[in-house]
């Protein structure tokens, strides 16, 4: 704990000229004085100065002045700011920033735009971005820019919008915004310039961003040209939707519609390898549960890879597993239930001991815990695709009440004979 042995009046802060620090002075009995972050552990006082931290006995120390944290010189700094000028909050801002107190500028800047609501500054620095003369979030800015790609006003969006979301954008939206520019570029028909953006997007993960960058990148590279050859109409079902469908041919990638049938064609690929390893699932015996889900996770990385091309494609065989996946949960559940059939059965036949009769009672609980969490997995595994399964989901919750309450009997039993 730093403990004070000389401290800087609060006259003497003030009285600093604007921009200086203040640190902490260690004197030493041998009259040497070292200046940096000084604090105290037990027996010792450490001096963190910019060529390292060091060490000494407090033995060694003379004295000790603590100076002002940069916390205390910026409250001073705020007291005798100009509170309605947002030139002056403007600077405070900006040496909060220098001094690493984030939080404190953040909230200059919020204040700043309460005064100046145009303030270009405190905007940037708040994470805003002004688009068609207004000021947006980055959030809002992708959307309105995806409206503006959807209508064609790519001019605009390549020069203007992306470049102004780009600079503004922080880690997490950094790649929605290059994600966005590639998209662009396509449709603008920039078709090496949009290989070059998805390259440095797709990186060496498996993320579905990731893995959609991957894909395009090879898209592009089949197709530098930006003509793609469908090989069937699509969309397949494109009369039944009123849409109409694109017929088989050349085509170019310019097209979204296009685009997206070329990224159907690479997550088909990975549906037929899911598939086919829902079918090793098929074959495996019933007893042999870990072979059967062994499958079925290959299977779902599979879908994972199509989903990320084009989002719910393999939806309706992730149901197929979800049901496969409950049948294995209520044949184990089932088996467990029988048990504390033939148990509580016997009960009724058998005179028994108090000491015997608690220990079956604790056997009966035993067994419904047992199907309550198998009953817990299979909402688990249901409840992601609760449209398609809403027998399952509404039987297992019945069956877990059902248990609840055959749980509360026997223990109220059970501590009726304790």
């Amino acid at each position: 704990m730093r403990k004070h042995l000389w401290i800087l009046t609060v006259a003497c802060i003030l009285a600093l000229p604007a921009g200086w620090a203040v640190a902490d002075r260690v004197t030493l009995k041998d009259g040497r004085v070292i200046t940096g972050s000084v604090s105290i552990e037990g027996a010792s006082v450490l001096v963190k100065a910019t060529f390292g931290t060091i060490r000494y006995d407090r033995s060694e120390v003379a004295s000790i002045e603590f100076g002002a944290t940069k916390e205390e010189i910026f409250a001073s700094k705020l007291a005798s700011a100009d509170q309605s000028d947002p030139d002056a909050l403007l600077s405070l801002a900006a040496w909060a920033e220098q001094q690493d107190l984030p939080r404190e500028a953040k909230r200059l800047y919020q204040q700043i735009v309460t005064l100046a609501p145009n303030q270009p500054v405190a905007r940037r620095k708040l994470g805003f971005v002004r688009i068609d003369e207004k000021w947006v979030t980055v959030a809002e800015g992708i959307q309105l820019a995806r409206s503006k790609m959807e209508a064609d006003r790519l001019d605009a969006l390549l020069r203007d919008v992306l470049p102004a979301l780009a600079a503004a954008a922080d880690a997490k939206s950094a790649p929605l915004v290059q994600e966005l520019l590639g998209e662009a570029q396509i449709r603008a028909r920039r078709f090496s310039d949009a290989a070059e953006t998805f390259k440095a997007l797709k990186g060496k993960g498996f993320t579905p961003f990731e893995m959609r960058a991957a894909a395009l990148v090879e898209i592009l590279a089949d197709n530098p040209d930006g003509l793609y050859v469908l090989k069937e109409k699509y969309p397949p079902a494109g009369e039944l939707t009123g849409q109409r469908p694109l017929e088989p041919g050349p085509h170019s990638l310019a097209s979204s519609l296009v685009l997206e049938a070329a990224l159907r064609d690479r997550a088909k690929a990975h549906l037929a390898r899911g598939q086919e390893a829902m079918r090793q699932a098929a074959k495996a015996p019933a007893e042999d549960a870990e072979t059967a889900e062994a499958a079925f996770r290959q299977a779902e990385r599979h879908f994972d890879r199509a989903d990320a091309l084009l989002p719910q494609l393999a939806r309706s065989y992730r149901v197929e597993i979800a049901r496969r996946r409950i049948a294995a949960l209520r044949r184990r559940s089932d088996e467990n239930a029988k048990r504390f059939d033939e148990l509580l059965e016997s009960l009724g036949r058998q005179k028994l001991s108090p000491a015997a009769y608690r220990n079956t009672v604790v056997r009966l609980i035993h067994y419904l815990d047992n199907v309550a969490d198998d009953l817990d997995a299979v909402l688990a595994v249901a409840k992601p695709f609760s449209r398609e399964l809403v027998f399952e989901v509404k039987w297992a919750e019945l069956d877990r009440n059902r248990i609840e309450e055959m749980r509360r009997v026997l223990k109220k039993e059970l501590d009726g004979n304790s």
